[in-house]
């Protein structure tokens, strides 16, 4: 999405990966980052024995998405088939709610 709709969000918008991959595969998980050019994509490995993100938000499962608005709200977390990705974000940047 940031490759087609990048210009026309500028810096409003973040996509942020967050890894579940064991700390030794890092160079496996970069080199795959790398081959997919998922390179305008924040990536952070939180399997790190201290992040509790995927307890504290239930993820159960990936991909798993969250979608916050322009005042710092989760407005939405759940596979991202569950809600419209790209018409979400336009909506949440012109402070309009969205409904999933």
């Amino acid at each position: 999405m940031l490759e087609t709709r990048g210009a026309d969000w500028g810096d409003k918008v973040r996509i942020v990966g967050l890894s579940l991959d064991d700390a030794d595969d890092m160079d496996e998980l970069k080199n795959y980052v790398e081959e997919k050019k998922w390179l305008k994509i924040e990536h952070y490995n939180v399997k790190n024995g201290v992040c509790t993100a995927g307890k504290d938000h239930g993820i159960k499962g990936i991909p798993f998405v969250f979608l916050v608005d322009t005042h710092g709200k989760i407005v939405f977390k759940g596979h991202p088939s569950k809600c419209k990705l790209e018409e979400d974000i336009d909506s949440l940047l012109k402070g309009e709610t969205i409904t999933v």
